[in-house]
């Protein structure tokens, strides 16, 4: 009978071992952050810092790079790279300019600014649309040009969108670019105030990102892993990561897909009990099978 306790011994501490590990007592670590430092400031979710090892807490499209080159924190665009110089997380705004910007009273936009027809991004109502017309062989010669951007014969213009005159503008000039600026950067002269609109760059919006209202909703943080963002989608909350939001059971590992351990426990378990039960019933027989026998009379 010792023997049998030993082994019940055994297989009970086995069970409480097992599920001393489970997936409830020893929760994965959270490496997404909400908050993060970059070029000398503290950003918020939904902006996320583009070099986190592990997937990261924020919107699609949010990612800050952090340059070591003194260029401070940079957002791209369908592809290109603006510099960040003011959030608003109250409004919902940020500003932004070009990164390769001179800070003279010359300054030429090096591209039109696109926005993407799925970004979460779009222009405030602050902003006013310039149109450029850069290095033109031919112009009408009524118009006041942007003279500290003169190349010899060579002329360039900035009009208002909806405002720009009849003429072949494509055809006679070299380059052309749709910038927003803030509106009140260009109160005067068009020409004159041109440089300071660039300079002070324009205001975007957000809107929240509706694949993760229900997390947020639940007071968790959104985040994606991975190459395809929403196909990796899990909500951070302050017992670990979630599949769907911080109500449900979906917990979501960091890197791996950990074992059920408290499965796995009952499981061993229950097996280990039937066994003992068999051995238990086995040991019983061989005793009764066994019993001495008195003399015979």
């Amino acid at each position: 009978m010792a023997s049998l306790f030993h082994l019940f011994l055994y297989i009970t501490l086995l069970h409480t071992s097992i599920n001393g590990f489970n997936g409830h007592s020893i929760k994965p670590p959270i490496t997404a952050r909400p908050y993060f430092t970059c070029g000398g400031g503290v950003f918020r979710y939904p902006f996320w810092h583009q070099d986190q090892p592990s997937g990261h807490c924020g919107y699609p499209g949010f990612g800050i790079s952090c340059g070591g080159d003194g260029s401070g924190p940079v957002l791209r665009l369908s592809g290109d790279a603006y510099s960040i110089m003011k959030i608003n997380y109250s409004e919902n705004t940020l500003t932004l300019r070009y990164v390769d910007i001179n800070n003279g009273s010359c300054p030429r936009a090096p591209h039109g600014v696109t926005l993407d027809n799925s970004s979460a991004f779009s222009y405030t109502a602050r902003n006013k649309m310039l149109r450029f017309f850069y290095n033109c062989t031919l112009y009408p010669p009524s118009l006041p040009s942007m003279e500290c951007l003169r190349h010899g014969t060579k002329r360039s213009y900035v009009f208002m969108v909806g405002a720009v005159p009849e003429f072949d503008w494509s055809g006679y000039c070299e380059t052309t670019a749709t910038v927003p600026v803030i509106e009140k950067s260009v109160g005067g002269d068009l020409v004159d105030d041109f440089g300071r609109g660039i300079r002070e760059g324009f205001e975007l919006t957000w809107r929240s990102d509706g694949g993760c209202r229900s997390c947020e909703d639940s007071g968790g943080f959104c985040g994606y892993g991975g190459g395809d963002l929403h196909r990796n989608f899990f909500c951070v909350c302050s017992g670990g990561r979630r599949s769907s939001n911080c109500h449900d059971n979906g917990v979501v590992p960091i890197n791996i897909l950990q074992p059920n351990f408290a499965a796995i426990g009952t499981v061993v378990f229950g097996g280990l009990m039937v066994a003992a039960t068999f051995f238990y019933f086995i040991q019983r027989r061989k005793i009764g099978l066994y019993k001495p026998v008195g003399p015979v009379k």
